[in-house]
């Protein structure tokens, strides 16, 4: 790990723990062990960790699994179910409550709280979330349409509009599970029933 990724994970964990708006400069660097200067030479401020937090630890993480679900020969259901697990922090059949980032166990509703936080309190920013919002769309819409030429699937769906349900539907879950006591396999497996209705 070289010294900007220290600095970007350093931030990241104690903003886990704190709140980003929380964290200082001196906190960073007593936590990845290094020096004030060091981490201005790469960063001109707080702020600009932040751009690159939210890149490296959501953004960049849902690409990886975009390509994981692309390498599958499976059917579309089964690569939405383990998108719907992906989108809890979970892996498919696992109950565990934690996201592993680099080597760090990360509690699921932590992790997703502090990105909602970010996301109110720093416009400047929202671009990442919306434009991580749109490829994730598309990247269902593809799927989608890759299934329908396959004749898997009903050849009359409108891929952009089911594209938009899964997406918000799936966003939506999410919601409920972070404020309620609903267990993530609860959810999904109810979404996936009538989402595969729907596809039949």
């Amino acid at each position: 790990m070289n010294t900007k990724e220290k600095i970007i994970e350093a931030t990241f964990l104690l903003s886990l723990e704190h709140g980003y708006n929380n964290v200082s400069i001196k906190q960073i660097k007593k936590k990845a062990n290094l020096s004030t200067s060091s981490i201005y030479h790469h960063f001109k401020n707080k702020e600009e960790i932040l751009f690159y937090l939210v890149k490296k630890n959501l953004v960049d993480i849902t690409d990886d699994q975009k390509e994981y679900i692309k390498s599958l020969e499976i059917p579309l259901i089964k690569k939405l179910e383990i998108l719907y697990y992906y989108s809890f922090g979970n892996e498919i059949n696992s109950n565990k409550k934690n996201i592993q980032i680099d080597g760090h166990n990360i509690n699921s509703k932590e992790y997703y709280l502090m990105f909602a936080g970010i996301y109110h309190q720093y416009p400047e920013y929202r671009h990442l979330f919306t434009n991580a919002g749109l490829e994730g769309i598309e990247f269902f819409k593809e799927l989608i349409d890759e299934t329908k030429d396959k004749g898997e699937i009903n050849k009359d769906i409108d891929s952009e509009k089911m594209a938009f349900f899964i997406f918000s539907n799936m966003r939506g879950t999410v919601e409920i599970w972070l404020n309620s006591n609903y267990k993530p396999e609860e959810l999904i497996v109810s979404n996936l029933e009538i989402i595969e209705k729907i596809l039949k």
